[in-house]
């Protein structure tokens, strides 16, 4: 009985996990073909990796990752871009911060969720094991912006790198401000 009650609950459970929230969208393939259709959206706390999209709304879905595609939307609500960035790994939450004060950094394709784009500067999110902010000025480049927290003895040092970092685009560009 007991077994038959915990594979009911297991049966339960991974339906609930794959329900399916198709909403209206469009995707970028990256061919550069557009197409517009319904993504499974899942409002991510982490980025996805990949995506569930029909050309129709009771049509087949198809899987597309980040190596497929340049960029998506769920109409409304949010869209990722994919970029090639370079992250840093160090952590910040203050219960996993080390003394190890070493940085470490990893290249990673990903899809970046759009704060906001702009002809000058367009700031972007990647969440993961933790959150990375991103700027892409007029070159195209992605900058992460840096936050780090060490750890000297059982005192905790925060560095707002970011700050100085959006100042030289401020002293560069003061049209940004504007």
């Amino acid at each position: 009985m007991k077994s038959t009650l915990t594979s009911l609950l297991c049966i339960l459970l991974l339906q609930s996990f794959a329900q399916q929230n198709f909403q209206p969208g469009s995707i970028q393939k990256a061919s550069g073909e557009t197409i517009s259709g319904w993504i499974d959206y899942r409002a991510w706390e982490r980025n996805p990796k990949a995506i569930r999209f029909k050309e129709t709304e009771n049509g087949a879905a198809t899987n597309f990752n980040v190596n497929e595609l340049s960029f998506f939307q769920v109409t409304g609500k949010e869209s990722y871009r994919r970029a090639i960035v370079s992250k840093d790994m160090r952590p910040v939450d203050q219960l996993n911060v080390t003394a190890f004060t070493q940085d470490t950094t990893i290249t990673d394709t990903a899809f970046l969720r759009v704060i906001t784009e702009g002809g000058k500067l367009s700031l972007y999110e990647l969440v993961d094991e933790k959150e990375h902010y991103y700027i892409k000025d007029s070159t195209g480049e992605y900058t992460e912006l840096i936050y780090k927290v060490y750890l000297t003895g059982s005192q905790l040092h925060f560095r707002h790198t970011y700050r100085d970092q959006l100042k030289t685009y401020m002293r560069t560009d003061p049209d940004l401000v504007k």
